[in-house]
């Protein structure tokens, strides 16, 4: 089980997860009797409920800050650099390069040989 901070997403969505597989499993209520009836979740759409019974972080705000689930979670370092990216892959990792090859220039006097880069 995975725990990101104090009170981060992962530990609230597991302790509201816990909570209404209770209240769904166990004592067989409906997701619309919970929505009406139960203290913390009165007036959150019976479909949200169902989508944190799943496993699935709410969107809104709103239902965020009732249920006192944060909306983020901290992001995990990258393994090549040690920062924290926002793309998928790494930026800042080395990125292949093709050889130099040697370009040869006709011009005066038989030209000459570089590197072209």
């Amino acid at each position: 089980m995975q725990k990101h901070d104090e009170e981060g997403t992962v530990q609230g969505l597991y302790t509201h997860q816990h909570r209404l597989q209770v209240l769904h499993d166990i004592e067989r209520k409906s997701w619309r009797f919970i929505a009406q009836n139960e203290a913390p979740y009165i007036g959150i759409c019976h479909t949200t409920l169902s989508r944190i019974y799943r496993g699935i972080a709410p969107r809104d705000k709103g239902v965020c800050g009732k249920l006192n689930i944060t909306r983020y979670a901290l992001a995990p370092a990258c393994v090549k650099c040690g920062k924290v990216h926002t793309t998928r892959d790494c930026v800042d990792a080395r990125k292949p390069t093709r050889k130099p090859r040697w370009v040869g220039t006709l011009g005066h006097a038989g030209g000459e040989w570089r590197y072209d880069k």
